[in-house]
């Protein structure tokens, strides 16, 4: 089915008209009609998105979890160098954040705990 809306209709949903452009989208027109966009503009998008709505706290009693599964996929590399940025700015807005993320390209995240899962035969 076609989905009748842009980019921008979709960041909508999330972001405030006053909020500052986040820069994993700068450059992306938002007028684009979702069904035509890239993986990797759809997925800009829908992180920038997260991003936007996520409002720091002053208070280290609050606790939020972020998972992300292959977040990088379908970006080129600037792109995941950015959303890399943006996940490090959003772990130090509060000490009681955390982020799992699952990915195949570690050296790219620069984790600070790494646990390393490999297949088994049977």
């Amino acid at each position: 089915f076609a989905l009748p809306l842009s980019l921008g209709d979709v960041l909508s949903w999330y972001r405030a008209k006053e909020a500052p452009v986040p820069k994993l989208i700068e450059g992306l027109d938002l007028l684009r009609p979702w069904d035509s966009a890239s993986g990797g503009e759809k997925q800009r998008v829908l992180l920038s998105g997260l991003f936007t709505e996520s409002q720091p706290t002053n208070s280290d009693k609050d606790f939020e979890l972020l998972l992300l599964d292959e977040p990088g996929n379908h970006l080129d590399s600037q792109n995941r160098e950015e959303l890399r940025q943006q996940v490090v700015q959003w772990l130090s807005e509060n000490s009681s954040r955390s982020v799992i993320l699952v990915t195949h390209d570690p050296e790219v995240w620069k984790p600070s705990v790494l646990v390393t899962l490999e297949a088994v035969e049977k």
